[in-house]
């Protein structure tokens, strides 16, 4: 991101789940471009508090502490869901690892703000079709979720948890990014972020890659170790 000309580097960067914090907390003072971060299935409890307390503008309403938040920049609002608890790779908006309680209602306001464009990102995606299916949203969550998206149209939608090549979806008008991770993919997929802008007339995407996941000499040798037992 620092090599990026002045016209394309970003504003801010969204992280969107399993963020690692304690190896993100060490590169605190090399980053300069502001964060803002958002819960996976990666980040119970004790990380959630962590997470709070590493980036204390954000997970908040009305000044009390909430898992999930939104902020305005340059008149587009972006809101950050938390659908992931635990280990369960199948999401969920009602948990009571989620506070405060009624996140769908406070969506349905969010949506209903008046800036002209608005941006979801949170770490399990829905399901397209409202699909029962392993890594997605649970089936009637995603119908629901998907019905706000074509109602209210919102700009585009982040999502990560997958571990893939990036996918795009479409529901409703709205584009709907799975993107891929930055730091471990399966299948030697390629690491990577994506680059958007947001302006008057919608949004752009690019793709920058980053290189491929490298095992640790320490982690290599443990499964040789393993092997050779």
């Amino acid at each position: 991101m620092e090599k990026l000309s002045a016209a394309e580097k970003p504003d801010f960067l969204l992280i969107v789940g399993d963020v690692h914090l304690w190896a993100l907390k060490h590169h605190f003072d090399k980053i300069s471009v502001p964060m803002h971060v958002i819960s996976g299935n990666h980040e119970n409890a004790q990380r959630k508090k962590e997470m709070r307390e590493m980036f204390p503008s954000d997970f908040g309403q009305d000044g009390k502490e909430a898992d999930y938040y939104s902020f305005v920049h340059k008149g587009a609002r972006f809101i950050g869901l938390c659908d992931a608890r635990g280990t369960d790779h199948i999401g969920t908006l009602c948990s009571e690892d989620f506070g405060p309680r009624g996140q769908c209602e406070w969506l349905e306001e969010q949506l209903a703000q008046k800036e002209q464009h608005k941006i979801i990102f949170a770490h399990i995606p829905p399901e397209p079709k409202g699909l029962d299916r392993n890594m997605y949203l649970s089936r009637n969550d995603s119908r629901y979720f998907n019905g706000l998206v074509q109602e209210h149209q919102p700009a585009a939608m982040f999502f990560g948890h997958q571990h893939i090549g990036t996918l795009r979806h479409q529901i409703g008008k709205t584009e709907s990014f799975t993107v891929r991770s930055c730091c471990w993919n399966g299948d030697k997929t390629p690491l990577g972020f994506m680059l958007v802008k947001v302006d008057n007339t919608g949004i752009t995407t690019r793709e920058i890659f980053t290189g491929h996941y490298q095992q640790s000499s320490q982690r290599t040798r443990q499964n040789s170790n393993k092997e050779s037992l």
